[in-house]
């Protein structure tokens, strides 16, 4: 088989899979995915086209509609901003990408919000002025650094003036294309959409691809129903294929599945937690990307929203999961919710290679497993403040030091926890050892006089959201917090800012 032709079945199939995943939150009830469209859409963006009701709050907006368009090149490579304006970079002959984003923002109604999501094998050139403008937490263009301010002369300038002169649109029309685009945040391989597809298929009830065998049922599939016209579904229209189709699968429609909750302060660039939650908590309106729109949001608003969606869903199901796309903050938050007197089985997803659950008593700990090292700076006295950095993903001792000079806390105490063997992402093994570090660190701090009454803890924390919440579940032992959020994305300093507190 000829290059190109393998690389235009890859995109076929790529396509075919991404139509699955969205189809199957058709079948989950707490979905507000209302119909999914294969092979249909405004021209140049039909490959798929997915309708919500209610919109799905997203990025300050409530999104109506997606579109999802697959540009599929016969080998891996990258793009510019310029290429963008080129028909050739989407195999087309006469408009650009950028043209058909122009022409579906002039046809579409002024009262739907839609979004395009740009789903190819080619990354963006990360020496060009589009790079800049990507946001990599989820894809979308980030207005402010496109004007910038900068001259014509300056790589900004001169793609701003690029895009402007090709749509022949001035700056307020082009605001309104850009801010409807997603050029990240999609699997741009075959094996990455594979992986999605199957988590998305059992979640759904649905029976997934035999891996035993080399065929594709659902890449099949999806030619049957293209080439028979059926390319248009609604709830029950979509139930109906698969009941006939013989999808569903017999263990999904005789026992319940554990109940999964998703708590969302962020968008991830390459996942959507709605399509493997019963309920989602999304935040993301108090944010801008991943920094709180006013200090006080912790407290006066997340929290009091955080509160009732957890003890809701924890008062109808013994038995949670949790899905945690939020910050530090709010992984310490939801263990102060659901604390260790709570009663209920709790499992905390946490991404480690492939998705998995952990849960303090998951796995026993093997005798080996590093424990926690301590040092200290300072005099620990009566009611003195302890700040107090968690190194088990990286080292935080730097930064909290940072923070502390900043802030003119020096003859505060410090304590710094670091896990034997030096921080790594695979430092924690799993939900028992992730407990066993989290008492560990509560041990600690109670010697040096953390409890109800005793001193306000900061913590700076660098580590698994399951250890976090699991330290938010030991919260009554440890006394007053304030947990630390860092600027990962060094927008605002790229240091420490006060996150969620309790009292």
């Amino acid at each position: 088989m000829s290059n190109a032709l393998s690389a235009i079945n890859d995109g076929i199939d790529y396509q075919a899979r991404l139509f699955w995943i969205q189809a199957c939150n058709l079948l989950n009830p707490s979905s507000s995915v209302v119909r999914v469209r294969y092979e249909r859409g405004p021209k140049g963006f039909d490959d798929i086209s997915v309708d919500y009701d209610p919109p799905r709050y997203e990025a300050g907006r409530h999104i109506n509609r997606e579109h999802f368009q697959c540009k599929w090149h016969v080998q891996p490579g990258t793009f510019t901003g310029v290429d963008l304006c080129l028909p050739r970079f989407i195999n087309a002959k006469t408009k650009s990408f950028l043209e058909l984003a122009r022409d579906t923002y002039r046809d579409q109604s002024e009262n739907q919000w839609y979004q395009v999501h740009l789903a190819t094998n080619w990354t963006i050139d990360k020496g060009d002025a589009l790079a800049a403008a990507v946001r990599s937490n989820d894809g979308r263009i980030d207005l402010s650094r496109v004007f910038d301010g900068s001259g014509a002369r300056s790589k900004m300038g001169k793609l701003r003036s690029e895009w402007l002169t090709h749509l022949q649109v001035d700056e307020e029309e082009l605001t309104a294309i850009l801010q409807r685009l997603v050029l990240l945040g999609l699997p741009s391989t075959l094996v990455a959409i594979d992986q999605w597809l199957d988590a998305a298929l059992i979640r759904a009830g649905l029976e997934p691809n035999d891996k035993a065998t080399s065929s594709r049922e659902y890449d099949d599939l999806a030619r049957k129903l293209l080439s028979q016209g059926r390319v248009e579904f609604d709830r029950k229209a979509f139930r109906e294929l698969c009941e006939n189709e013989k999808k569903l699968s017999p263990v999904a429609t005789k026992a319940q599945p554990m109940w999964t909750v998703g708590i969302r302060s962020f968008l991830h660039k390459f996942d959507n937690i709605d399509d493997r939650c019963d309920a989602v908590l999304d935040l993301t309106e108090h944010f801008d990307r991943r920094y709180p729109k006013s200090v006080s949001v912790w407290n006066d608003l997340l929290l009091p929203q955080l509160d009732q969606f957890l003890t809701t869903h924890a008062g109808q199901y013994d038995s949670l999961r949790l899905v945690l796309d939020a910050h530090t903050s709010l992984a310490y938050a939801a263990g102060t919710v659901l604390d260790a007197k709570a009663g209920k089985t709790l499992s905390i997803e946490q991404r480690v290679g492939a998705k998995q659950y952990w849960s303090y008593d998951d796995t026993p700990v093997d005798s080996g497993a590093p424990g926690l090292d301590f040092s200290v700076q300072g005099e620990s006295r009566a009611n003195t403040d302890i700040y107090c950095g968690v190194g088990i993903t990286h080292d935080v001792s730097d930064d909290m030091q940072r923070y502390v000079v900043e802030t003119s806390q020096g003859g505060c105490f410090q304590l710094v926890a670091t896990i034997t063997g030096g921080a790594s992402n695979s430092a924690v093994e799993n939900g028992a050892h992730a407990w066993r570090l989290s008492e560990e660190l509560v041990q600690q701090l109670r010697q040096l006089g953390a409890g109800p009454g005793g001193p306000h803890v900061h913590l700076f924390i660098a580590a698994p959201n399951t250890f976090t919440f699991f330290l938010g579940q030991h919260s009554r032992a440890i006394g007053p917090v304030t947990v630390y959020e860092f600027d990962f994305d060094r927008g605002r300093g790229a240091g420490y800012a006060p996150g969620f507190s309790t009292l």
